[in-house]
């Protein structure tokens, strides 16, 4: 077990602390956290009790007010913010002055391709979206060779209008969009803890999504979404939600999961069909051939992943990881499906007990999702940065000096690497020998605290249910 990655039990006060310090649950009889809670529980003493989801909700964001909602925590995360948007500026600059006479940068980043197909698309060419020659004759960056586009046709729908842009203008748009929406999505799970919520949603972890000008900022913001209906009990507009994360599928293969443990049928309907409507309103757009290319194109870069998989150095899955420390591709392979089994039994016995932590199974989710995809590259861990809002808000990485040093892991995820990027001007360097252990040391923390909780609940109907003596 982790020591320091401990799960409150819910509703405990057996625990207290002297002053209203937080304690391993944050709670005790006289801690301004169970004072707010209880406050939180009826605006009097003769209304009505908040319901159990509500209560979860009001300790979460008091335990987060009471160890980060000071001056200086607020200090910290728009310093750190601050230094995050600096040093995306910094690399838009910098790329900027290396742009050919069609305006793209030589040095090239990964959002060539959507603006490429953008272009393709808003030109009435979208099935030239999967044809290389046709992309390298718009972007035409040398090197880019493989650089496939391999999204459904609803993606390439809402990145139409970026094709009317200029590569520069489309590429601060898209980082603009995509940081709004994730500022957005963090602030419901941020209370009144300011510092926490700017220095989550502008992480250093999420350093890789900008500088590539990709797709998790905005994927993490409709999960988010989804687990604030879920957790408001709006189920059929979180299924909308999951159902636009299908435009990038290959990260959601966990959620399914989640909503048959929870129960959560009406997500499941309701995802169901916006996935459909995407399918119909992408045919409908583009054709049927449509996705007779996308699987092809798919496949082959599968193939070509699989194949080379051992000089990716900047692909994070652990699926990865295991074939630069010398194992052989099927032992590998293996080994990542076994994660994927743990992932998702991980995830099915968080969601399945109605009792454990919404931010403990929330983080389990996004940890799990990260630990669970062999495709997995490294500007996906701006993933980390929602994975440790929740293990914050669930107690379970405690103000002590080992849980904040493991916060501050998390916290930076690839941001070191990305900025020793920035100096070298793009050398590329082994990212996931730094990255794929983060991502197995958050699922491990998220596990432990998922099954302590777990333990302690059991403990506690066990007391519940001995009858007393005469």
């Amino acid at each position: 077990m982790i020591p320091w990655a401990k799960a409150p039990e819910r509703g405990s006060d057996r625990e207290r602390s002297p002053q209203g310090a937080i304690d391993g649950n944050g709670t005790g009889p006289g801690s301004n956290l169970n004072r707010r809670r209880e406050a939180t529980m009826s605006d009097r003493t003769d209304g009505p009790r908040a319901t159990p989801e509500a209560t979860d909700r009001a300790t979460g964001d008091a335990r987060l007010h009471a160890a980060f909602g000071g001056r200086l925590w607020l200090r910290i995360g728009m310093i750190s913010g601050g230094l995050t948007v600096f040093l995306v500026v910094m690399w838009y600059m910098i790329i900027g002055t290396m742009q050919q006479d069609n305006g793209v940068p030589a040095l090239g980043v990964d959002f060539i391709v959507y603006w490429s197909a953008a272009k393709l698309a808003l030109a009435g060419n979208a099935l030239e979206a999967f044809n290389l020659e046709s992309l390298l004759a718009i972007h035409q960056v040398e090197g880019a060779t493989w650089l496939p586009w391999l999204y459904p046709p609803g993606y390439l729908i809402l990145l139409m209008p970026l094709g009317a842009l200029s590569f520069m203008a489309a590429y601060a748009v898209f980082n603009a969009v995509s940081s709004i929406a994730f500022l957005a999505a963090t602030r419901p799970f941020a209370g009144r803890a300011t510092g926490i919520w700017i220095g989550i949603a502008l992480a250093p972890t999420t350093l890789a999504a900008y500088m590539l000008g990709q797709t998790p900022l905005l994927w993490a913001s409709g999960l988010l979404a989804a687990l604030a209906a879920l957790r408001n009990r709006r189920e059929v507009l979180a299924g909308i939600f999951i159902g636009l994360l299908t435009l990038k599928p290959q990260l959601g293969i966990l959620i399914p999961v989640a909503l048959v443990a929870a129960g959560s049928w009406r997500a499941i309907l309701s995802a169901t069909a916006t996935t459909l409507a995407l399918v119909l309103i992408g045919t409908l757009a583009f054709g049927a051939s449509y996705w007779t290319e996308m699987f092809a194109i798919g496949g082959e870069h599968f193939e070509r992943m699989r194949a080379d998989i051992g000089s990716r150095a900047q692909m994070i899955s652990l699926y990865s990881g295991l074939t630069y420390l010398g194992l052989s591709e099927p032992v590998a392979f293996a080994g990542q499906m076994l994660a994927t089994l743990m992932a998702a039994l991980g995830t099915f016995l968080a969601w399945r007990k109605d009792t454990l932590s919404f931010d403990l199974k929330a983080a389990m989710l996004f940890s799990a999702v990260l630990l669970s995809s062999p495709y997995m590259w490294h500007y996906e861990a701006a993933l980390l940065a929602p994975t440790l809002l929740f293990l914050l808000r669930a107690g379970a990485l405690r103000k002590t000096v080992p849980g904040l040093l493991v916060a501050a892991i998390l916290w930076l995820g690839v941001g070191p690497v990305m900025v020793i990027r920035i100096l070298l001007l793009g050398q590329e360097l082994p990212v996931r020998l730094f990255t794929t252990p983060i991502i197995v040391l958050a699922f491990a923390v998220t596990l432990t605290a998922v099954i302590k909780q777990l333990i302690a609940l059991g403990s506690q109907k066990g007391t519940n249910n001995v009858a007393p003596k005469n």
